[in-house]
């Protein structure tokens, strides 16, 4: 049966759903085939659809193909991803952002639960405040993973975060990233200090460096793994990558 990561997070601009669309991709390019459950109603993850071609300068750039149908129930959409095509995978997307409204905890854990089969990964992307939606992913997870920006925000708003994902999964596996990271800045110094005091146990050893062309990458469905190859920020995502896919593997179910 699939192995199932969920992002999460109570705070918007944590890089939660580059995180979610990174890795995917890279579970994709392992040869796998993974479905990326969108439940953000932002829709971020899967507003638009895209491939990649040669931008003439030696690497790549997203090319808009369509859109992605808006409910779990729908069929899901295939990404047309060259580098994921040539390694035996597929990225299937799933888009619930307006079915979202009303939907309880079971409604949303049983949709992922369908988006499980014939695949050998789900990632969801959720909203970024906790509620009967954000529940139910928890709830259909195998490991749950928290990115965390530098800020003083976000890094308070961490213990609260991973105190109400116990309170749903008191079983469950949570790790947590940190993100927006450089480390010439004392602000990101402070940080990997706090987070391996403080959460030894939950932090990967693995941190998602600042990169304006990944910000850019994100608005046209693109991941940042892809357009971004040779540059820190995807090999960071690979690092990500391989360790959630260590955690799954070793998830009982």
């Amino acid at each position: 049966m699939a192995k199932t990561v969920t992002f999460v997070g109570t705070k918007g601009g944590t890089m939660k759903t580059a995180c979610s669309l990174s890795v995917a991709t890279v579970l994709a390019l392992q040869g796998k085939r993974v479905a990326l459950v969108d439940c953000d109603p932002q829709g971020s993850s899967t507003r638009s659809s895209a491939t990649l071609e040669d931008d003439g300068e030696g690497g790549v750039r997203p090319i808009r193909t369509g859109r992605v149908p808006d409910a779990l129930t729908a069929p899901p959409h295939l990404v047309p991803l060259a580098p994921i095509e040539e390694a035996g995978g597929e990225l299937l997307l799933y888009r619930a952002s307006m079915s979202l409204a009303g939907a309880t905890t079971d409604q949303i854990r049983e949709h992922i639960e369908r988006a499980k089969q014939n695949v050998d990964y789900v990632v969801v992307d959720t909203m970024p405040v906790m509620g009967a939606p954000t529940f139910g992913t928890i709830l259909a997870a195998d490991l749950v993973v928290v990115p965390t920006d530098t800020s003083h925000d976000s890094r308070e708003q961490l213990p609260d975060t991973l105190e109400v994902v116990r309170q749903v999964r008191p079983d469950i596996l949570v790790r947590v990233v940190l993100t927006k990271a450089d480390g010439r800045e004392r602000l990101t110094r402070e940080a990997i200090a706090e987070l391996q005091n403080d959460f030894a146990r939950e932090v990967y050893g693995v941190s998602i460096p600042v990169s304006a062309a990944a910000k850019n990458a994100g608005a046209e469905f693109a991941p940042s793994v892809l357009v971004c190859q040779g540059e820190k920020v995807a090999d960071a995502y690979h690092a990500l990558g391989a360790l959630i896919a260590k955690d799954l593997a070793g998830v009982r179910q």
